[in-house]
């Protein structure tokens, strides 16, 4: 899942111009803003990382 995070929104796309590359990550903010458990998850591994 992690990857797909980046995957789905900027990675590997072109963009024409600068101000289409701030559209699209303001409109990636928004939808990571929905998707708080996936971003939380990203976290598991730090945490398991400090437990060891």
């Amino acid at each position: 899942m992690p990857k797909n995070i980046k995957k789905d929104e900027i990675h590997l796309q072109y963009f024409p111009t600068f101000d289409s590359l701030k559209q699209k990550v303001e409109e990636a903010l928004l939808h990571f803003a929905n998707r708080k458990k996936d971003i939380l998850g990203l976290f598991g591994f730090y945490e398991e990382s400090k437990a060891a």
